[in-house]
């Protein structure tokens, strides 16, 4: 796969960055700047991700369910000097729509024994730009929302969409003492210092990027049946955000 295979204890950059690749799959969504494609036909080893982003920089001119091809250079995003678990996409592409409307690929099913608090910032990366199922989740935040100088005189924010869950099951992490394994080391720091995971279990999910409603939701609420892709292009180490699941 154009992603390379994934480790799930380290930052795996795709081989081919830099290089300009084709290739076919089904549009799984659809964003204002881009879209998520995927392949039809799995190459049987669980590391490689079958999905990938496509970077169109505006508005693309297609819709899921569509079967394109693709030609592009590939990119990762952002920097792997600024995320522990960089993306990987295609830029700069030439699409050509190949068939209107095609069933869209059956989603992996993700459990709790798959993103477990132990298990480190790198978990989910194999299944980067695909499509996944969660039976349940339960939402360790509720959805977000910004204030603005338009609606700050009457003091109402404005939902963002996006809060942040865990797989059902797993217990809700805070935050641990220590500095955060995303931050720079600090010069003369004492040796043996805590470290905070920064909480790997946890998922961002985004009810509105792909042109949903938002999902306008309390701590605690359970969601079931939950589909999405899963994005690691919002994976900046400066916002320490998890993976994100796409709805």
């Amino acid at each position: 796969g154009i992603q390379g295979v994934k480790s799930t204890t380290a930052a795996t950059i795709s081989p081919y960055v830099g290089q300009q690749v084709q290739t076919n799959g089904v549009v799984t969504a659809v964003l204002s700047n881009g879209f998520f494609i995927q392949t039809t036909a799995d190459d049987g080893n669980p590391l490689t991700p079958e999905g990938i982003e496509v970077f169109t920089s505006s508005q693309p001119m297609v819709v899921v369910g569509n079967y394109v091809q693709v030609v592009g250079t590939v990119a990762t995003f952002p920097a792997a000097t600024a995320s522990h678990t960089p993306a990987t996409e295609i830029k700069s592409p030439t699409v050509t729509v190949l068939t209107a409307s095609v069933p869209l690929p059956a989603p992996v099913t993700l459990d709790a024994t798959m993103l477990t608090a132990a298990g480190g910032l790198y978990q989910l990366t194999p299944y980067e730009g695909m499509r996944v199922k969660i039976a349940s989740m339960t939402a360790i935040s509720g959805t977000n929302g910004s204030i603005t100088a338009a609606n700050e005189p009457s003091e109402t924010a404005t939902s963002t969409g996006y809060f942040y869950a865990v797989i059902t099951g797993t217990a809700r992490p805070f935050r641990e003492p220590g500095i955060d394994i995303r931050d720079t080391p600090l010069t003369g720091a004492p040796a043996n210092i805590a470290k905070f995971d920064d909480n790997p279990e946890r998922i961002l999910v985004d009810s509105i990027l792909a042109g949903g409603t938002s999902l306008e939701i309390p701590t605690g609420a359970i969601l079931p049946n939950v589909t999405g892709v899963l994005d690691f292009t919002f994976s900046s180490d400066s916002f320490y955000d998890p993976s994100r699941l796409i709805l």
